[in-house]
């Protein structure tokens, strides 16, 4: 047993408590009290917090020293850039690029990680301390692909969980995966208990490709010679994906920064299975309009939030994710804000029962921020 005696503990999912004692066995979190117990007691001066999630982020990219265009580059042109980049390493680069985002979220007080794979790694890389559930991207925009990525999807999901590595699915975006592909990837998150995620209403010109087969995307596709006009005949909106999406035991809906009231109402009345995630910091390199954040809290949606990767995001810190959302939203609470990073984030990956608050009987990982960049959450916050 040893216990911290911390100056102020911010449980989260409870009021903050100054002058406390957390005791910890076998890291598992034993009790919180205000009175001393016995055995070794270790003094921390500072401001205690549960360990952050990071829930959408793309780990193979955290090689990269700053990210890939200039900011408000057009998304097409992003996305090529993506491409010529992912065709430019070997296995060992990927393997190398993984770990150190592994070693990087971890520096940064993350406790769990959602990551966006386009390969298997568990057997490759160093286990880290952080848990990891990693959703294996499925891509293919025509019918004929759907064999193939089930494949793919299926042998992913028969590789066994460990204490740091939990599989899932991502079919990943309107623009890039088939219909049958995400019909079939709902049905297997249903019948195996397991997340999906998929970045939907992420541009304009995302819309503009469901809504009118044209644009910057429908050229694209055009292009790299895989535009398959029957895939988005019933598809001609993001609430049509959100309905189906739905279906899956729970669905991460990434980004949504075009989402309007009406996707966002269903979104809030079926909040037990559609998680949204923001990323604060990607969202502002491309210059998108204001997120509704606003409006996402007035319909009580329990928003996560995630960093994306190092093609679009300086860093991996969720904490300076949340410090963004501080200064950009001056007018939502900061306990709201710090819920995003933490609880809300460890529900949309399943891992709230371990992660995501201090409470007895869940993992003693927490962060404690550097003075410089410490965010107190008091009570009148609350």
């Amino acid at each position: 047993m040893i216990s911290y005696h911390v100056h102020t503990i911010v449980p989260v999912t409870s009021q903050p408590i100054t002058d406390a004692y957390v005791s910890c066995k076998n890291g598992i979190i034993q009790s919180i009290s205000k009175n001393k117990p016995n055995g070794k007691i270790v003094g921390i001066d500072g401001v205690l917090y549960p360990g952050l999630i990071n829930a959408h982020t793309h780990l193979e990219f955290s090689d990269l020293k700053k990210p890939l265009g200039v900011p408000g580059t057009p998304f097409t042109d992003w996305i090529k850039l993506v491409m010529e980049y992912r065709t430019s390493r070997d296995q060992e680069r990927l393997h190398t690029s993984i770990t150190k985002g592994l070693a990087e979220s971890e520096s940064h007080g993350v406790s769990a990680i959602g990551d966006i794979s386009t390969f298997e790694y568990r057997d490759s890389i160093v286990p880290a301390t952080a848990e990891a559930v990693v959703f294996r991207e499925l891509i293919g925009f025509q019918a004929a692909q759907a064999d193939s990525q089930m494949k793919i999807a299926e042998d992913h999901l028969s590789e066994p969980e460990s204490n740091w590595y939990r599989p899932a699915l991502s079919p990943h975006a309107p623009y890039s995966t088939n219909k049958k592909i995400l019909d079939q990837a709902i049905q297997l998150s249903h019948k195996r208990k397991i997340p999906l995620a998929m970045h939907l209403a992420e541009t304009r010109e995302e819309l503009e490709l469901l809504a009118s087969h044209s644009g910057p995307f429908f050229d694209l596709l055009n292009q790299i010679g895989v535009w398959e006009k029957n895939n988005l005949t019933d598809l001609t909106k993001p609430l049509d994906f959100l309905q189906r999406l739905s279906c899956a035991s729970r669905a991460l809906v990434v980004h949504g920064n075009y989402l309007n009231n009406k996707e966002l109402q269903f979104i809030s009345e079926n909040r037990d299975i559609l998680h949204l995630v923001f990323c604060p910091r990607t969202h502002a390199f491309f210059q998108h309009d204001r997120y509704p954040l606003e409006e996402i809290l007035k319909r009580d949606i329990p928003i996560a939030i995630g960093t994306d990767s190092r093609a679009s995001n300086p860093d991996l810190s969720i904490w300076d994710e949340l410090q963004h959302i501080a200064s950009k939203f001056p007018e939502i609470s900061p306990h709201n804000i710090l819920k995003m990073g933490t609880i809300n984030s460890a529900k949309a990956l399943g891992v709230d029962k371990h992660f995501g608050s201090i409470e007895v009987g869940k993992r003693a990982a927490f962060f404690l921020p550097p003075k410089a960049k410490n965010m107190l959450f008091s009570g009148a916050s609350y």
